[in-house]
């Protein structure tokens, strides 16, 4: 995952998207279709709000994941990474 934290790509709406189409097809239709049924509208309404439930909890996980894959936390600052590196790097050039 290479987005910022607190932004959204093109790649996560169209993941977001493509999981609530998956998720409210499994979840609501396949199991009437083994029945024998055919969907009626309020299993169709049923099957749209599981899968807009399933796609905003998809973008709300990746808008809150930073650019490292952490849930939760900011943005990590790239001068303090360089300086960590630089300390990294410091006790190995001595020896």
């Amino acid at each position: 995952m290479k987005g910022k934290f607190l932004s959204l790509s093109l790649q996560d709406l169209l993941r977001g998207a493509a999981i609530a189409c998956g998720t409210s097809v499994l979840v609501t239709i396949e199991p009437i279709l083994n029945m024998g049924t055919i969907p009626d509208i309020p299993t169709l309404k049923k099957t749209a709000i599981v899968g807009i439930s399933a796609g905003i909890v998809y973008l709300f996980k990746n808008l809150f994941t930073n650019s490292k894959d952490q849930f939760g936390k900011p943005e990590p600052c790239p001068i303090l990474e360089v300086k960590e590196e630089e300390k990294k790097e410091t006790p190995a050039a001595q020896q």
